[in-house]
Order: structure tokens, then C-alpha cells, then sequence
């Protein structure tokens, strides 16, 4: 596979991770980035991408920095603790990137890619802590760079491709798409003469197939966590209704027909799960297209900028 590999600050072409690649079977694009001009450096870069189309772009450093401030378009990206805080502009990813950083590292630190995590509402899933030094040149973290180029070339990056959801992080962002959501769902409510009582139960679920989108298997898999709760939230209703109805009319049930109800109610729950969690997962996932809307806007003023 093609992969463009852009260099940190004060390093060369035909470094270890390079090297490393190529070492693979990768065939690898690595020209000389400036030190002293980082518009000089995305221009080469850029001139880079657009002329080969490599299948993955691999930042290290500042090299992070340059493939954040490219337009890579739909190509996945792995980044190396990047210094975005230091140079560029760019404040966010795209989903489909991999960010490898050191909790040691006395450079980059690794809070900064924290933070890029929660401006791109990235799961946790997406930031790999490897290595014991800055430079991420030992075994362990070269091993990670790899399986994470490989897995871009195979299935199309299912490391690096994530399921659209709720963030497992809250910010700013999140918090205002939520209250949002809540108003869209009230307002509809209303709309149909819906009742108190139901309205209360349908925002219930629809929070707890939130919450369980952004807790069960860390973030990585909203759509099973969403069948998941509904098939567990809808026969738990289904039973407290039957129980309360029961105790009222000092009746009792067959347990063979209790057992009827509560299969129904799972199989139920699960459709009404996923199809909460497609409702939910479509806001988040509009939210993420304006946001790389926006990025490519900004990046497109800056170039037309720089040729007047």
C-alpha cells in the first residue's frame, strides 16, 4: 500500500518509522518538510497527496500537525503524539483516524491528545497509549503504527472507522446537541397530543440508550449497545405495567403467557433499541459532516489567501 509519511520537527526522511514501513512491504512517500515554514511544509505535503492519492497518511510530530492541516478527503489518518497546538490551525480530525501518544512524552503532551479526542468526538478508542518515550521509535509503538496502517488497508480500517453514536466524551458541543434532541422530541410530542406519562417514558428510553451507546464496549459499538438496552428497557415496562394492572384486579397471570410477553417484549425492545439509536446516531453523525464541512471550508479560505 501507498502510504505518505510526513516527518516531524528537525527530523529527515528515512527514519525508523518510515523505514519500518517499507520494511512491511509498504511503498512510502516521505519528502523533506521545512523546519522553518509550516505553510511551506502542508504546501509540500499537500502536493504529496494530491499527486500519488496514497491509501493512508502516517503523521509523526509536527509531520501530525501537517496531516491535520491537509485535505486528505476520506483518506484514513494515524498520527503520531501530534503537535496541532503548536502549529496549524486545524483543531479536529476525521473519524477515521488513529491517534498514537505516550503518557511519558515530555513534548507533545499527551493531554493535548485528549483534548484533539474530544474536538473531534472521537471515542477513547481512537487514542492507542504506547511507548515510554516521545519519539514512539520503540518496538511497541512501531508495532501499533503498523497494525494500524494494516487495518486502513484491509476491511477499509475497522481500527480506524467507528460507528456514528453518542461521543464517550461530553464537551460544549455534545451537551447543545442533547439539549437539542430533547427540544426536537418535545415539540413533537406536543405536535401529536401525546400524553404526559408517555412522553416521560419515550424520553426515558431514549436517555438510557444514550447513555448505554456511550458506555457499553467503551463507545465502540452504538449500534449493539442500542438493541442491547431496548431489549432489556421494553420488557421491564411490559412487566411493571402487567404487575401493576394484575395487583389492581387481584388477578392472576399464567407464567407461560408471562414468558410469552416478556419474548415479545425483548424482541420488541431490540427493533425500538436500534431504531432509537439510529435517531440519536444521525444528529451526531450531521453534527460530524458540518464539522468536516466547516474544516474543509477553512482550509480552502487559507489556500485561496496564500495565492493572492
Amino acid at each position: 500500500m501507498l502510504i505518505l509519511f510526513l516527518h516531524g520537527w528537525q527530523s529527515t526522511p528515512g527514519g525508523a518509522k518510515p523505514t519500518c514501513l517499507k520494511a512491511y512491504g509498504h511503498e512510502v512517500l516521505n519528502p523533506a518538510l521545512p523546519d522553518d515554514d509550516f505553510v511551506a511544509a502542508v504546501r509540500i505535503a499537500q502536493a504529496e497527496y494530491d499527486r500519488y492519492r496514497p491509501g493512508v497518511v502516517v503523521g509523526s510530530s509536527r509531520g501530525g500537525a501537517v496531516a491535520m492541516n491537509i485535505d486528505s478527503g476520506d483518506t484514513p489518518l494515524v498520527l503520531l503524539c501530534p503537535a496541532w497546538k503548536t502549529w496549524g490551525t486545524a483543531t479536529a480530525v476525521k473519524r477515521n483516524t488513529v491517534i498514537l501518544h505516550s503518557r511519558d512524552d515530555e513534548v507533545v503532551p499527551f493531554a493535548d491528545s485528549q483534548e484533539l479526542l474530544e474536538n473531534s468526538s472521537l471515542p477513547e478508542s481512537a487514542l492507542i497509549e504506547v511507548g515510554t518515550e516521545h519519539r514512539l521509535a520503540d518496538e511497541e509503538s512501531l508495532a501499533w503504527m503498523l497494525r494500524a496502517v494494516e487495518e486502513a488497508r484491509r476491511e477499509g480500517g475497522s481500527l480506524l472507522q467507528h460507528e456514528a453514536g453518542v461521543p464517550h466524551r461530553f464537551g460544549f458541543g455534545t451537551l447543545f446537541l442533547v439539549s437539542t434532541m430533547y427540544a426536537e422530541l418535545f415539540a413533537v410530542w406536543r405536535l401529536i397530543g401525546g400524553s404526559s406519562w408517555s412522553l416521560a417514558w419515550v424520553a426515558g428510553s431514549f436517555t438510557a440508550v444514550g447513555l448505554g451507546q456511550m458506555l457499553l464496549f467503551k463507545g465502540q459499538r452504538p449500534r449493539r449497545a442500542s438493541v442491547i438496552v431496548g431489549a432489556c428497557i421494553l420488557p421491564c415496562r411490559i412487566l411493571c405495567a402487567a404487575v401493576y394492572e394484575l395487583l389492581a384486579a387481584r388477578a392472576v397471570l399464567p407464567s407461560h403467557v408471562i414468558l410469552l410477553v416478556l419474548l415479545f417484549g425483548i424482541l420488541g425492545g431490540a427493533v425500538y433499541g436500534y431504531i432509537a439509536g439510529l435517531l440519536i446516531a444521525a444528529h451526531f453523525l450531521l453534527i460530524d459532516k458540518l464539522k468536516s464541512l466547516l474544516v474543509s471550508s477553512k482550509r480552502r479560505w487559507r489556500k485561496e489567501a496564500e495565492q493572492e
